[in-house]
């Protein structure tokens, strides 16, 4: 319906550019030692972790699940439920 319309109104589609080719990202190779001497300068530390591969963090079991235990169901009163008033009368 919604083309009916546009078409009697007289506008054309928009077009649509093709997209344009993804450059790979490279990362920036910055020099340790200049880091580590600007840190340094500014009372910091320098932290490095390592990174481990894949397939070894793939290779490490997680610890099984201990499931949780239930207590037992409390058993109801099988005796017959009595009404209690606890109101105060304004008389009494």
């Amino acid at each position: 319906m919604q083309t009916e319309v546009a078409a009697r109104a007289g506008h054309a589609r928009p077009t649509v550019a093709p997209p344009e080719a993804v450059q790979p990202i490279v990362p920036v190779e910055v020099p340790k030692a200049e880091l580590e001497q600007m840190l340094a300068g500014a009372g910091l530390q320098w932290v490095e972790t390592v990174a481990r591969p894949e397939a070894e963090q793939m290779t490490e079991v997680p610890a099984p699940r201990v499931p949780r235990v239930r207590r037992p169901r409390s058993v109801a009163a099988s005796e017959p439920l009595q009404q209690v008033e606890t109101r105060l009368d304004e008389e009494g």
